[in-house]
């Protein structure tokens, strides 16, 4: 394991700890098959499929958190994106 959920802090909007944990199961999925394919290379295509899947989930938790900003007309959203979009142009 890479990573547990006890060490993400929670947050006022429980959706969004829900969202964490299921990161944080997806990440460590992720490391586990790495760590697999770094013996057997065949679990290439494993790897990328969870990858696949974690980039979707930060896509729609990006996507969830933006328009809770928006809606709630969040002063710092302008750099909160830029953040978001940052990360996205890094995976």
């Amino acid at each position: 394991m890479l990573i547990s959920v006890q060490e993400i802090p929670k947050v006022a909007v429980e959706e969004m700890n829900e969202i964490h944990s299921t990161e944080v199961d997806i990440v460590n999925k992720l490391y586990e098959k790495i760590s697999e394919w770094e013996n057997d290379k065949s679990k290439e295509q494993e790897v990328l499929t969870i990858f696949e899947e974690f980039l979707k989930d930060v896509v729609d938790h990006f996507l969830f958190e933006e328009s809770m900003m928006r809606e709630s007309n969040f002063f710092a959203y302008p750099m909160h994106k830029s953040e978001h979009d940052r990360v996205l142009f890094e995976l």
